[in-house]
């Protein structure tokens, strides 16, 4: 057993209604969830004591990562956040070496060679298996349906 990561929102309820949940919206529910090693990615600055990969792929691409810390305090503001997660994406689409970039200080528990590897391909089902690529490509989906329901703040959530 171990720890998920959930995307919490200021409107609950009109996000996270019934018909989200039902088994004629699975697809759609597989392509906004977040994998298990995505929790452990964000988690990583409790892990080491340098540099985390985050911190790194904010260097590699030159995108400020601050929206989504804020997102650890459920302070997200979700425009800013969407802004920051399209920006990435846009920039690691055309890194093909991401793996190697990245420092993981002798504590590599993410997988560096698969998580951060064929970043333009979709590996896992929406939860296991997914790439860092899919993990980015699921949240922006997620904040963009939210964002249509009248999100205005996401944030973090580990159960």
């Amino acid at each position: 057993m171990g720890l998920d990561i959930n995307i919490e929102v200021d409107n609950q309820d009109d996000v996270y209604h019934d018909e989200y949940h039902s088994d004629k919206n699975l697809d759609s529910f597989h392509k906004h969830n977040l994998s298990r090693t995505f929790c452990n990615f964000i988690c990583r600055q409790y892990v080491i004591n340098d540099e985390t990969e985050l911190e790194q792929i904010s260097k590699i691409t030159s995108v400020d990562i601050s929206p989504i810390h804020d997102m650890e305090n459920s302070e997200g503001d979700i425009n800013q956040v969407l802004e920051t997660i399209n920006r990435i994406i846009e920039k690691l689409n055309t890194i093909d070496n991401l793996p190697e970039l990245l420092n993981n200080y002798g504590q590599d528990t993410l997988g560096h060679s698969i998580y951060f590897s064929d970043f333009l391909v979709d590996k896992g089902d929406g939860y296991i298996d997914n790439n860092f690529g899919q993990d980015l490509r699921n949240l922006k989906r997620f904040l963009e349906y939210a964002k249509s329901k009248g999100t205005k703040k996401v944030g973090f959530n580990y159960g």
